[in-house]
């Protein structure tokens, strides 16, 4: 249902324009995310990229992925908040964000809270997702990427991302992109003028190898720049405008 949430003055016309970049590992999200930074920064603007919580999380000492607790997940969300709050009012023109709160909340805390059970109810998880999923994402976004997931065997992953910050088990990857994605269409039901550009993958076969791996991350990396200059751009200079005619 739609809670009529309006954003607040800080996201109002002349603030900075928000881009969150949402999948799980190896859909080419970070990819995809470190060629529009570097992309909008040669074009002039002052970009803002936010650092993913989970990786802040682990040098912390927390455990995260398939390992993580419900006060870790919920950290990794406060985190994203306070960055966000941060990164608005030192008045970038734009802010990336490493995942948003569809992604950590549908994605990988409401895995740990069902887990957990106990005062986890599905009542209460459902009104901690519609705050911390939904209301969240609406406040803090003007453009969602959704990078959906593809196969690839656990084996091929440990070889390609064994850096110790994200996980290697396509079983996981898996439960946590159709979360993300169950989290993605109520959003979208909530919210249907919130701007969502999804990235299919092509084509359906298993990955099997490094040169198919990077393939597919070269598929979304085009597939985030094109989106740049056709709808992105206009929408950032629109944005902007009330800025500068504030200053006139």
């Amino acid at each position: 249902m739609n809670t009529g949430l309006s954003k607040s003055q800080s996201f109002s016309e002349g603030g900075p324009y928000i881009i969150g970049f949402g999948g799980t590992e190896s859909a080419g999200k970070s990819a995809a995310l470190e060629v529009v930074h570097i992309w909008l920064k040669i074009l002039g603007y002052q970009v803002k990229l936010l650092e993913e919580g989970s990786r802040k999380a682990l040098r912390l000492g927390m455990k995260i992925n398939q390992f993580a607790t419900v006060k870790t997940q919920q950290w990794i969300l406060d985190d994203l908040e306070f960055q966000l709050d941060a990164a608005i009012h030192e008045g970038h023109d734009v802010i990336l964000t490493d995942r948003h709160f569809v992604d950590n909340a549908y994605g990988y805390w409401a895995r740990v809270a069902e887990t957990v059970g106990g005062i986890w109810t599905p009542d209460k998880i459902g009104n901690h997702l519609n705050k911390w999923g939904i209301e969240k994402t609406v406040q803090y976004s003007d453009f969602i990427f959704d990078f959906h997931t593809f196969p690839i065997k656990s084996d091929l992953m440990q070889m390609v991302l064994n850096d110790g910050e994200r996980s290697c088990d396509a079983d996981f990857r898996e439960d946590c992109d159709t979360r993300i994605q169950a989290g993605i269409k109520e959003l979208f039901s909530a919210y249907p003028s919130l701007k969502i550009a999804h990235h299919y993958p092509p084509f359906e076969d298993e990955i099997t190898t490094v040169p198919d791996l990077q393939q597919r991350k070269s598929m979304a990396i085009h597939f985030a720049v094109d989106m740049l200059e056709k709808f992105i751009m206009p929408q950032i200079e629109h944005k902007l405008e009330g800025r500068y005619i504030g200053k006139l």
